[in-house]
């Protein structure tokens, strides 16, 4: 009898809380950003694989061209959904094209709990930097073009060694973008790519001398 009058009070207590407090306590989304990027330069139009900046420039990523299989559309959408958060210019090889970062969001697709303290509260995603041009390859929106003119060796290592920093992503083998989100869905390897020379160095090999 004194074990059902405490368990009677328990459900009583969480009631109250839900009735002062609302619902919200119980389906808090928490998005986490632990390293957001400095000074970013906002991209205000994404048209045919190209970047317009807020300064003027107009830039493509460099180093890479549009898998075959993936439409205008869905490559303008996984960059506008790359980009939404700014970029850092790199390094610019020419009028055109650059070495990027960005800073996208990724979605929790899971029931991931107990954030901030809050058992009820939800993992909704995180924010991570990474390099434009490799994420654009491991998504699988993009295939390495490492002939282009004006990347060094230590940018071709960068681009051939997409293939060796993280397993092919399942079917569909393209990031699942949420435009309601401006997201892409979060697959675990994302946090990696705020370090990613250290991490390839790991699962490949060094870089090239000299760069």
């Amino acid at each position: 009898m004194l074990r059902v009058s405490i368990l009677a009070a328990g459900l009583l207590a969480v009631a109250a809380v839900v009735v002062v407090f609302g619902t919200d306590l119980l389906h808090k989304e928490v998005w986490t950003r632990d390293t957001p990027l400095s000074n970013p330069i906002a991209v205000t139009q994404v048209s045919e694989g190209v970047l317009t900046l807020a300064d003027g420039r107009t830039l493509r990523p460099a180093g890479v061209r549009r898998s075959d299989g993936v439409t205008p559309d869905e490559y303008d959408l996984a960059l506008r959904t790359l980009v939404a958060q700014g970029v850092l210019v790199d390094r610019t090889l020419d009028d055109t094209r650059a070495m990027l970062t960005a800073e996208p969001k990724f979605y929790n697709w899971c029931g991931t709990r107990g954030m901030e303290g809050n058992p009820f509260a939800h993992w909704a995603g995180g924010y991570y930097p990474c390099p434009v041009s490799e994420f654009l390859i491991i998504a699988r929106y993009a295939d390495p073009d490492p002939d282009q003119p004006g990347l060094t060796p230590c940018e071709r290592w960068r681009l051939e060694g997409t293939q060796h920093f993280w397993p092919p992503l399942e079917d569909p083998q393209r990031q699942i973008t949420r435009p309601e989100l401006t997201a892409f869905r979060y697959e675990g390897y994302e946090r990696l790519l705020a370090d990613y020379d250290s991490w390839l160095e790991i699962a490949w090999r060094s870089p090239p001398p000299g760069d």
